[in-house]
C-alpha cells in the first residue's frame, strides 16, 4: 500500500512497472506480469519519449528555401539602400563643404572694406577641412571675386573634383556655383540648396 500511495502522489498510475516483482496496478488492477497495461506503457514511455526527444533535437537549422529567401531579401536590400546611401553621403558633405566656405563670407567682407583685397585662406580663418584638397581665393579691387573649394580627400568619390565657389559682386551681393566633376557618378541633386 505505501507504493501505491507513492505512485498515486506522482500521478504516474503506471509507476508500478517499474518494480521488481509482481505488483498489482492500483487502478486496473492487472499483475504486472500479465498482459495488461504494464507491458503495453513500458513500449509508450520508450517510444514516445525517448527516441521523440532525440529527434526534436536532431532536427534543428534552416531549410535551403528559407536561406534562399533570405538571401534574395539581403540582395535586393543591398540593390536600393546602398545607392541610395551613398548619394545621402554625397549630399551631406556637398551642404558640409558649402557651410565650410560660405563661413569664410564674413572675414572675406571685413577684409575687402578695409581695402584688403589680397587674401589668402589664413586671412579669412581658414584652416583645414578634410573634404576640401585646395582653396583659392581671388578678388579684385573693386570688390568683386571668388573663394573656391575643390572637394576631395575623404570626400566620397561621387563628388571627388567637384568645385564650390561662393562668388561677390562688386555691390556686395553673394552667389554660389557648383561644377560638378565629369569622372565620378555626379549627380544634380547634390549641389546644395542656395547654388545653382
Amino acid at each position: 500500500m505505501e507504493r501505491i500511495k507513492k505512485w498515486r502522489f506522482f500521478g504516474f498510475w503506471h509507476g508500478w512497472c517499474f518494480e521488481i516483482g509482481r505488483l498489482k496496478s492500483p487502478v486496473t488492477g492487472l499483475d504486472s506480469a500479465g498482459a495488461g497495461p504494464c507491458r503495453v506503457e513500458k513500449r509508450l514511455i520508450k517510444r514516445s519519449t525517448m527516441k521523440d526527444i532525440r529527434i526534436n533535437h536532431a532536427q534543428k537549422g534552416f531549410t535551403l528555401i528559407e536561406l534562399m529567401i533570405v538571401v534574395a531579401i539581403i540582395g535586393i536590400l543591398a540593390a536600393i539602400a546602398i545607392p541610395q546611401y551613398q548619394d545621402y553621403i554625397a549630399r551631406s558633405q556637398m551642404n558640409r563643404v558649402y557651410g565650410e566656405v560660405s563661413a569664410l563670407k564674413t572675414a572675406a567682407e571685413e577684409n575687402l572694406l578695409r581695402g584688403n583685397t589680397t587674401l589668402t585662406a589664413a586671412d579669412l580663418g581658414y584652416t583645414t577641412s578634410n573634404l576640401i584638397s585646395g582653396l583659392a581665393i581671388n578678388f579684385n579691387a573693386n570688390g568683386s571675386g571668388s573663394v573656391t573649394a575643390t572637394v576631395g580627400t575623404d570626400a566620397s568619390t561621387a563628388i571627388s573634383g567637384t568645385t564650390l565657389a561662393i562668388l561677390r559682386t562688386n555691390a556686395g551681393a553673394w552667389t554660389c556655383a557648383v561644377t560638378g566633376t565629369t569622372t565620378g557618378a555626379w549627380d544634380a541633386s547634390f549641389v546644395p540648396t542656395g547654388c545653382n
